[in-house]
C-alpha cells in the first residue's frame, strides 16, 4: 500500500480486548497484526470469495495471496507501479489494475465479496485530492449484499496525544519528525498523506449505508529505525527543493532529528499513537 511509505508499520501491542486471541490460529501466515485481526474476523464471517484490494501494494498482496480467495483485483493509482506488481504477482487469480477512484467508470458493474482498504483513505490525497469523503460511497456499489469492507488506517499523529497529557521527550520527537517530514514533502512540490481519525472513518461508513461490525486499535511502537525511516522520507525530497540554502538547512535539521532519535530510544522503544482496523458490512437489500 502506498501509505506504508510514510507511516510506521503496525507492530505494536494490540490495545483492543477483542483480539487478544489473535495468535491462536496456527494457520495464519502473516505476522502483521492488522492483517491477522482481519483474518480472525473473516474466519467468523464466511468465505472470502472475490476480493478487491482497493489500494494495493506488495505488503497487502503478499498477505492476500496466502488466503483461500477465488480471485483478487488489486488497484493502484500508479501505472508504473502496476507494471511492477504484475511482474511480482503473476498468479492467474490476481489481476493488477491502474486506476483512479474518482473515475466513475472504473470497475463499473463489478462486484466483490470483500473489499480491503489498507491505508487507502490516507493515500487518496496524492491521487484524488479532497475525495476522501466520497471513497466509501464509491466502493459501496462494488460490494455484494452481505459483503465486508475492511478499513485499515493510522490515527493522525497530531491527534494521538491525549488531552491534558504533558508531552514527553519522545512525544515531542514524533510530532516534530512528522511536521518536518511533511514540510520537506511540501517544499518538494508533492502532496503529503492525509490520514483521518477513527471516529471520522466510523461516521463516513455509517453515512455511506454500511453497518460497522467491529473496530480495533493497535498501539504503534517507535524504534530508532522507525523514526529514522520517516526522517529519511524527508531527506529524499531535498533535491527537489528550489532554494538550495533552505534545502541545506533542512538537511542539517534532519540530521539533528536522527541524533534525537538515538537519544530518545537509548533505553528502548516507546509507544505513540495507534493504527486501527474497522470491519463493516453491506446490508442485504
Amino acid at each position: 500500500m502506498l501509505a506504508c511509505l510514510l507511516v510506521s508499520a503496525a507492530v505494536g501491542l494490540v490495545a483492543s480486548s477483542d483480539v487478544c486471541s489473535i495468535g491462536s490460529s496456527a494457520t495464519m501466515v502473516t505476522t502483521d497484526r492488522l492483517f491477522r485481526h482481519i483474518e480472525l474476523h473473516a474466519a467468523k464471517a464466511g468465505a472470502w470469495g472475490r476480493v478487491l484490494d482497493a489500494g494495493t501494494g506488495d505488503h497487502s498482496l503478499n498477505w492476500l495471496k496466502t488466503l483461500p480467495i477465488d480471485g483478487i483485483v488489486a488497484v493502484t493509482g500508479d501505472t508504473t507501479r502496476a507494471v511492477g506488481l504484475r511482474e511480482k504477482f503473476p498468479q492467474p487469480h490476481i489481476e493488477v489494475l491502474a486506476g483512479n477512484w474518482n473515475d466513475p467508470t472504473f470497475l463499473k458493474d463489478q462486484v466483490f465479496d470483500v473489499i480491503v482498504a489498507d491505508y487507502l483513505v490516507g493515500a487518496i490525497e496524492g491521487h484524488a485530492p479532497y475525495y476522501q469523503d466520497e471513497i466509501f460511497p464509491r466502493l459501496l456499489p462494488l460490494l455484494a449484499p452481505g459483503g465486508r469492507l475492511y478499513v485499515a488506517g493510522l490515527q493522525p499523529i497530531t491527534m494521538s496525544v491525549p488531552s491534558g497529557r504533558v508531552l514527553s521527550t519522545q512525544d515531542k520527537l514524533v510530532l516534530e519528525m512528522a511536521r518536518t517530514r511533511d514540510a520537506c514533502i511540501l517544499l518538494a512540490g508533492h502532496r503529503t498523506y492525509r490520514e483521518f481519525p477513527l471516529d471520522w472513518i466510523l461516521r463516513q461508513l455509517e453515512r455511506s449505508g454500511l453497518s460497522v461490525e467491529s473496530k480495533a486499535q493497535f498501539a504503534n511502537v517507535y524504534t530508532t529505525a522507525t523514526i529514522k525511516r520517516q526522517v529519511q522520507v524527508g531527506r529524499t525530497k531535498l533535491p527537489l527543493v528550489q532554494d538550495a540554502m533552505l534545502a541545506k538547512s533542512m538537511g542539517k535539521y534532519l540530521d539533528k532529528l536522527d541524533k534525537q532519535a538515538d537519544d530518545a530510544t537509548r533505553d528502548g522503544s516507546f509507544e505513540f499513537g495507534f493504527d486501527y482496523v474497522v470491519a463493516a458490512s453491506k446490508p442485504f437489500e
